[in-house]
């Protein structure tokens, strides 16, 4: 790969692009470790949710980001041992893969956390028999 100039004083500091960019193993234990605290976040806010009703579209959004957040763990797992995703997927594709499952989690996290804020998940419905 071709070096390229860091300095524009003339120094003759050379560095090359590989060089600049924080190292892969670096992006995926990060996002690992934001997982596991997505993770650790999802339970505590569970035992928040015990003594209250929530409607299924809560209970969903749970189990959802639950699972997104395993997943997620898995894949970078995955990609710090082996430095590839089943089926032949590479490092740029993971990458991606990786970023939504950690976004999609962590805004999930954030809904129900703001949720709490506000006094908790809305009441449910009365069931037609009620």
């Amino acid at each position: 790969m071709p070096a390229r100039r860091v300095s524009r004083r003339g120094v003759g500091a050379l560095m090359t692009v590989d060089a600049q960019l924080p190292s892969l193993n670096d992006f995926y234990a990060g996002v690992l470790a934001l997982l596991a605290i997505v993770l650790f976040a999802k339970f505590v806010t569970h035992r928040r949710h015990a003594g209250l009703n929530p409607c299924w579209i809560w209970a969903l959004l749970h189990v959802m980001c639950v699972v997104l957040a395993g997943f997620g763990v898995l894949a970078c797992l995955r990609m710090l041992g082996w430095g590839h995703l089943p089926f032949g997927i590479g490092e740029p594709r993971a990458r991606s893969i990786v970023l939504w499952l950690a976004g999609l989690s962590t805004v999930i996290l954030a809904l129900d956390v703001a949720v709490i804020a506000c006094g908790g998940p809305p009441p449910k419905p009365p069931s037609p028999g009620e």
